[in-house]
């Protein structure tokens, strides 16, 4: 008996800690064997325990990746911080480095509290690999993986892999000796739009809004892959208001995408920084998986009683359009969403003090 049980337990083992290889644009990386995954086999990889990617069904992880030397996915400028995050005041950093040259600079918020009955962690991470940089989510209960161990094996089985290819001209490649391969489809190819949301979250995580060099025509053709930059009003113009430029993208064609520096009353070194962009069509899980998960978010009674969705709401948006400035440093993004249910418009605010390269 002893014996059958330690096979049953071997055979457990086994099947728990089975991972999948995957390849994705010059680097080679492992997620478990039993999650269904999904990739454009370049930049992009969505993975899920449940057969169904859900952002309301844990765990889950996404991972994104740039490259400097890809014209389409350079990485922004500066880095991810998220020391001031208000959705987890307890988030945790650390840096760790790993074989391959590989630096990781990681958050692990350890414990989420905006899902009443729901206990979860929410962690990001940073993978600097020479010119290439990957950034992960993972959502897990406190019954799933934990963020650490989770990161961790990712971390010891990530490296680059000169077999696999590199750029936009890539053929997805899926690895055969998969057992549960990850399938294509047209959702899981990373569309202009998708990477529209991908650069606004990294230029709100590391804090680009608010960098002196962030309005430089040559900053923000390289971020928006514009292919037009129209200045509406600079700094000294009367009425001396601050700035304001409207940026056509070819991540969103046939769209203006405004973006606006203006100067805070009482507080000649601030800046309230307004990225919009309407009439764009993103499903609420799409947002999510992106951004992550939204904060809590109540609004007023209709008076008419109409059913009106509540739009998306990531990090302190109400203390950068509703309130005061306070002297602190504030971001958020907020989504709007339509009667059909579907993401119609996208508002990325900072506001804080301009800071010098």
């Amino acid at each position: 008996m002893q014996s059958l049980a330690a096979s049953v337990l071997l055979m457990v083992a086994s099947v728990t800690d089975a991972t999948q290889e995957l390849h994705l644009s010059g680097l080679s990386l492992q997620l478990p064997g039993t999650w269904t995954v999904k990739t454009d086999g370049q930049y992009v990889v969505r993975g899920s325990l449940s057969a169904t990617f859900d952002p309301n069904v844990m765990p889950w992880v996404t991972v994104n990746l740039c490259d400097d030397e890809s014209a389409n996915h350079r990485c922004p400028a500066g880095k991810p911080d998220l020391s001031r995050d208000k959705g987890c005041p307890a988030i945790q950093r650390s840096v760790h480095e790993w074989p391959n040259a590989i630096v990781e600079t990681r958050w692990i918020c350890p414990l989420m509290r905006d899902r009443p009955g729901i206990r979860y962690s929410s962690s990001v991470t940073l993978f600097e690999i020479g010119k290439t940089q990957v950034l992960l989510y993972y959502l897990a209960t406190d019954h799933d993986t934990p963020p650490t161990e989770f990161l961790d094996n990712f971390a010891k089985a990530l490296r680059v892999d000169a077999t696999a290819p590199r750029g936009a001209v890539d053929a997805p490649r899926l690895d055969p000796d998969i057992a549960t391969p990850p399938q294509l489809d047209p959702e899981t190819v990373t569309p202009t739009a998708t990477r529209l949301l991908q650069t606004l979250k990294q230029a709100l995580d590391s804090d680009q809004l608010l960098q002196e060099g962030f309005f430089s025509d040559e900053n923000l053709k390289s971020l928006f892959d514009a292919t037009s930059i129209q200045w509406f009003t600079k700094d000294d113009d009367p009425p001396r208001i601050g700035k304001i430029v409207i940026i056509k993208s070819a991540l969103l064609p046939g769209y203006d995408i405004r973006v606006s520096s203006l100067f805070v009353p009482g507080a000649s070194q601030a800046r309230r920084v307004l990225i919009a962009v309407g009439h764009v069509r993103f499903t609420r899980e799409e947002v999510i998986a992106v951004f992550g998960a939204p904060v809590a978010w109540t609004r007023g009674t209709d008076p008419h009683g109409a059913s009106i969705p509540l739009p998306l709401h990531f990090g302190d948006v109400e203390g950068v359009t509703k309130t005061p400035w306070d002297g602190t440093v504030k971001k958020g993004a907020s989504f709007s969403i339509g009667r059909d249910g579907s993401v119609n418009s996208i508002m990325i605010v900072a506001i804080g003090p301009e800071r010098q390269k």
